[in-house]
């Protein structure tokens, strides 16, 4: 969907720029301002995308991208209760008025999504947020065993890409394949979205006789195999056209 990639190339964009500043500056990190409700959000945005269990963390509280160390200390809080300190403080809130435009996809899962599952269950964030903590909780476990599945994989890590044996990747259970292509394409790019579709691609074609293939990806990410490597590559131009 085009409006995804758009919104992931701002998103990257952003987070370029943040990084920059924290280096003239000399800073150890950036404070951003997400809520609770952005984090649901962003759960349901991961879920409608077929994302993987990492995916469905939401936001998470502390995060380090390239070395950009990312705090979000009101992420627990839901926004109606920021709103309600800063009226109470006499504090104008920055608003963003594309908010209102359901062209982008969170938004309509804001504007018309949450709401109604707020009708069925009032404390509807509240129990999406607990989904998300035992999800955290289960990744926990699952990336240990991961990571020593995929060191398996002779894996050489750059600062746009990541690559693997695509020898060993083919003896591994397609479980495993799954997981290690969406943990590595959503660790380059935090707005990848793959699919079962892309997935299921990747590893028929992997497993086939074809040297050498490559598949874009939203992110926006390319991956690119050739008859012994697999790379997944973060890339920094998109089409808007």
């Amino acid at each position: 969907e085009k409006s995804s990639n758009i919104e992931n190339y701002f998103r990257e964009s952003r987070l370029e720029e943040f990084l920059k500043l924290t280096k003239v500056t000399n800073s150890y990190g950036i404070f951003t301002a997400h809520h609770l409700n952005d984090h649901i959000e962003t759960f349901l945005m991961k879920i409608t995308r077929g994302s993987g269990l990492q995916g469905m963390e939401g936001i998470k509280e502390f995060i380090e991208l390239n070395g950009l160390k990312i705090y979000r200390p009101l992420i627990q809080i839901p926004k109606h209760i920021l709103l309600k300190f800063c009226y109470k403080n006499n504090i104008l809130p920055n608003y963003d008025y594309t908010n209102n435009s359901n062209a982008y996809s969170r938004n309509r899962i804001r504007n018309n999504i949450i709401p109604e599952f707020e009708k069925i269950n009032p404390n509807f964030l509240e129990s999406i947020n607990r989904i998300t903590k035992i999800i955290s909780q289960i990744n926990n476990k699952e990336k240990i065993r991961l990571f020593n599945e995929f060191e398996k994989l002779e894996p050489n890590y750059e600062e746009n890409n990541i690559s693997f044996s695509r020898i060993i990747f083919n003896d591994l259970p397609e479980f495993d394949k799954k997981l290690i292509l969406k943990n590595n394409s959503e660790k380059l790019s935090s707005g990848t979205f793959m699919e079962n579709k892309h997935l299921d691609y990747i590893i028929e074609k992997s497993y086939s006789k074809s040297n050498n293939f490559s598949l874009d990806l939203p992110g926006p990410i390319k991956l690119i195999a050739t008859k012994k490597r697999i790379t997944i590559e973060k890339l920094f131009e998109i089409d808007f056209q």
